[in-house]
């Protein structure tokens, strides 16, 4: 009898070993082998895609449509029209920086890095400066035919200021920008800057006079761009996501006979943003209703009332991004929190939508032939 027990208590034991090797397996063929990491896996795909693909350019072809219509209502203005636009996820496809990072689980750990949970940011502009970084379906067909009607384009990009050489490259290899404006700025090298590294502190504000007071460009707090053309903008000294005072930049440049008759972007933030009421006549309750610290209920209720129902589709684009934003962050209502609170904040917004915690309305029988409870 101890016989048998022992065998099957060996048999127990083998089979635990075998599920947990099972486990193990299933761990390390994951794409990056942790929970956190392996849940921008299927946001990445689905950027991939060729539903995605097709998105874009079907974003572009309204793009195209709306931009006609203004061309239109404005023939007789006499008005000099413009369009504001993003680059990352909006004109450029950014998604191989993230199968990148997502892949690479190992050779973070053997950096001493953390595993990549959308707030290390590393590599990201020597994607930008790779193959894998390309012009989106319809972006470049649209900015063209945009400037063809004599429409100015603006772009507007929440990168670092010591990448403004790299963007309009970039801006340039892909088609987006003539070789006009890749000259002009390209100029800072000519006047001896150096813009190939992070300057902090006091450094940071002996670099920004010197730039003011050197060269053909300007250095502000919250914004880089060639002084009083404001074509390419990217974050200043003192970075901030708001582009309220880059897009006031566009304003004052194209002064009171130029208008914006387009933003296109893959966030609330590239069209609105809470610093708005500063430099425009909405109201601060207004610029802030899409503050994400607001959380994802009251944003979503925004976008449907006054005075932005009707902006979408006309004055707003806004492309798809399912990998990042202002909205995964809305989810839990902070900037920094731990790994922990942000997926019990995901936990929680699922469950506040999941259908069994919702009231059964018809009480009948089901079509399956099982009555609904």
């Amino acid at each position: 009898m101890k016989l048998y027990v022992y065998i099957f208590a060996v048999l127990c034991v083998t089979a635990l070993i075998a599920v947990c090797c099972c486990f193990m397996k299933k761990n390390r063929n994951s794409v990056t082998g942790y929970m956190r990491s392996e849940s921008y896996v299927g946001g990445v795909m689905y950027q991939q895609s060729a539903e995605v693909a097709v998105l874009y350019r079907q974003s572009f072809e309204l793009a195209r449509l709306k931009l006609d219509r203004h061309l239109e209502e404005n023939r007789s203005s006499g008005k000099n029209l413009a369009i504001v636009t993003d680059i990352d996820a909006t004109l450029i496809d950014d998604s191989g920086y993230f199968s990148g990072v997502l892949t690479n689980a190992h050779g973070r750990a053997e950096e001493g890095k953390a595993p990549w949970n959308n707030k290390d940011w590393c590599g990201y502009y020597k994607s930008a400066a790779s193959e894998s970084s390309k012009a989106l379906p319809g972006a470049v067909e649209f900015i063209n035919y945009a400037r063809q009607q004599g429409v100015q384009v603006f772009f507007i990009t929440n990168r670092p200021y010591y990448e403004l050489d790299l963007t309009v490259h970039q801006l340039y290899k892909e088609g987006f920008i003539d070789e006009k404006i890749l000259n002009e700025y390209s100029g800072l090298a000519a006047d001896g800057v150096n813009l190939q590294r992070q300057f902090t502190g006091d450094e940071l504000q002996r670099f920004k006079q010197k730039v003011n007071s050197e060269t053909e460009f300007e250095l502000g707090d919250n914004y880089f761009s060639l002084k009083n053309d404001y074509t390419v903008q990217v974050q200043g000294a003192n970075p901030s996501i708001d582009k309220a005072e880059r897009r006031n930049n566009v304003a004052k440049k194209l002064g009171e006979n130029g208008v914006v008759v387009m933003y296109l972007g893959d966030s609330l933030n590239d069209m609105i943003s809470v610093d708005e009421y500063k430099y425009t006549d909405y109201s601060q309750d207004e610029s802030n209703q899409f503050d994400r610290k607001l959380g994802n209920a009251a944003r979503n209720e925004a976008v449907m009332n006054e005075p932005w129902r009707d902006k979408w589709g006309t004055e707003f684009i806004i492309m798809p991004n399912s990998v990042y934003g202002d909205w995964q962050k809305a989810t839990w209502f902070q900037k920094d929190v731990d790994e922990k609170s942000e997926m019990n904040a995901i936990r929680n917004q699922l469950l506040k939508h999941s259908y069994l915690n919702s009231k059964v309305w018809y009480n009948g029988a089901s079509p399956t032939g099982n009555d609904v409870k």
